[in-house]
């Protein structure tokens, strides 16, 4: 993306940042930042230079309200809340904010997802079990219902560059349809009652399983107690209190910059 895209793409997603900001606060939502938008906010106090998109969290019980309010209410200006249990058309478990195709137009702005120009990620928080057991257990279950999530999905190219391996299956997948066999939405159903298991219950860890990393993602509980406004640009933003624990498990020493060829945004842009 060029840096005058990505100049437009991120004062677009101040503006929806901002508009979360007022609605959460109004309706007693709780969301964090979470990876690079939270590593931005503390390194950068904003967005990190390269990064097209914002990342957030919320517990389960926050994240559950946020979809029931967002059925009949247009949150956004710019953009629609998007999530499977409202839109047959989602393509991830997770919610999304999706900019509206007459401001793609306006801001001179392309598709960066399968669904559309995502502004905004929008993960659950869940407790992952104590029991050794149950977490192979959970585990297993997660592994096998995202897996056939994924192949639903094949029949569209696969735009996150995380892993590679799961690019080859997906693109294998695809030539062979193997998509048609598999319905998306049911699985989605499963993985939320599994994600759900531990809802009210006080959990040793928890965090965004649904996320890219999956388990990496798991941080001590009590991390998600206390959180604090951080400056983000010309706006601030929700954030752990304790963002260096947050911060080194995730990224190790996150305050050195990455060798300029890492330098980029793990989306592309659709052509």
């Amino acid at each position: 993306m060029s840096n005058n895209n990505l100049e437009s793409l991120h004062k677009l997603e101040l503006s929806v940042l901002k508009q979360i900001n007022d609605f959460f606060d109004e309706n007693n939502l709780i969301y964090f930042a979470i990876g690079g938008t939270f590593l931005g906010a503390v390194r950068h106090k904003g967005f990190i230079p390269w990064d097209d998109d914002i990342d957030i969290a919320m517990p389960r019980e926050s994240y559950n309200r946020l979809i029931k309010l967002s059925k009949d209410t247009d949150i956004f200006d710019e953009a629609s809340l998007v999530n499977f249990h409202n839109q047959e058309n989602a393509r991830t478990y997770f919610t999304q904010i999706i900019v509206k195709d007459d401001y793609l137009v306006k801001y001179g702005l392309k598709e960066n997802r399968i669904e559309g120009l995502a502004l905004v990620d929008i993960l659950p928080i869940d407790g992952y079990p104590d029991n050794h057991l149950m977490q192979t257990i959970y585990k297993f279950r997660i592994y096998v219902n995202k897996a056939f999530a994924a192949l639903s999905n094949s029949d569209k190219r696969e735009i996150n560059k995380v892993d590679s391996f799961r690019t080859l299956i997906y693109s294998i997948a695809k030539k062979l349809k193997i998509y048609k066999m598999f319905n998306r939405k049911k699985y989605y159903q499963k993985l939320d009652k599994i994600y759900s298991l531990n809802l009210n219950k006080e959990t040793k860890l928890s965090g965004t399983v649904t996320g890219a990393y999956m388990f990496k993602e798991l941080v001590e509980s009590s991390f998600w107690k206390t959180r604090e406004k951080y400056k983000f640009e010309d706006t601030f933003i929700y954030g752990g209190k304790d963002f260096d624990k947050y911060l080194t498990h995730i990224y190790g020493q996150y305050m050195f910059l990455p060798p300029e060829e890492q330098r980029k945004s793990i989306h592309e842009v659709i052509e």
